[in-house]
């Protein structure tokens, strides 16, 4: 009898031992194929997204650029504004408003005369000093748009121009003049008065990742 239970133990422990190696089996052709369908589509959609990096990054620092070129610009009216100087205010039309930041940012590569614009680096600024233009030179030109009578054209450059803007004001209560008088006609009343000083696209443009979307530069000074 105690032969018998003693054999009895060993095969239960023989067992025991081997039932690790029948659940270890791997994956069945099923479980393999849907693993690889899965990875294959979690890839593409990672592919998609991480394709897009390179052009959001542009867009953002494009972006970022423009608006403290016309901030700086606001700020340089502003000091002449309130130092009532007009030759102050009179020297930044047309001029670089890269000269107006503390400092330029790398990829801007100076004021160039006669240059050919494809040879220079893309996805970087110069001043054209023959227009007295800002011109960017895009790098991922898909979304990138130039609006000419109406219809978008793929650009592969933006240029700008500061320029002093104007209203017509009261004379005697400095406001503007379609307040003081709207029943007057557009420009017939009041005195010219410099309202501000803006970076404005030479042609106007668009760019964005789906549909048209134009940047706007905050202007209000």
């Amino acid at each position: 009898m105690s032969t018998l239970s003693s054999q009895n133990r060993k095969a239960a422990i023989s067992m025991e031992r081997r039932a690790p190696h029948r659940r270890s089996r791997g994956f069945s052709m099923f479980e393999l194929v849907v693993y690889i369908i899965s990875v294959s589509i979690i890839y593409a959609y990672a592919s998609n997204r991480f394709v897009a990096f390179p052009a959001d990054a542009e867009r953002a620092n494009f972006i970022a650029i423009l608006t403290q070129l016309q901030s700086g610009v606001s700020l340089e009216f502003n000091l002449g504004m309130s130092r009532n100087s007009a030759s102050a205010l009179a020297v930044l039309d047309g001029a670089n408003p890269m000269d107006l930041m503390l400092r330029a940012p790398s990829n801007y590569l100076g004021a160039l005369s006669s240059v050919d614009a494809a040879s220079l680096p893309r996805r970087s600024w110069y001043f054209d000093l023959d227009n007295r233009e800002l011109v960017y030179l895009v790098e991922n030109t898909d979304q990138v748009y130039q609006v000419a009578n109406g219809a978008p054209v793929p650009a592969s450059q933006l240029r700008f121009k500061l320029e002093m803007a104007y209203k017509n004001e009261d004379p005697q209560t400095g406001l503007p003049a379609d307040i003081t008088s709207p029943d007057s006609q557009a420009g017939s009343s009041g005195r010219r008065a410099v309202a501000g000083a803006l970076i404005n696209p030479v042609v106007p443009y668009e760019w964005g990742e789906t549909g048209m979307v134009q940047i706007e530069v905050a202007s209000n000074l």
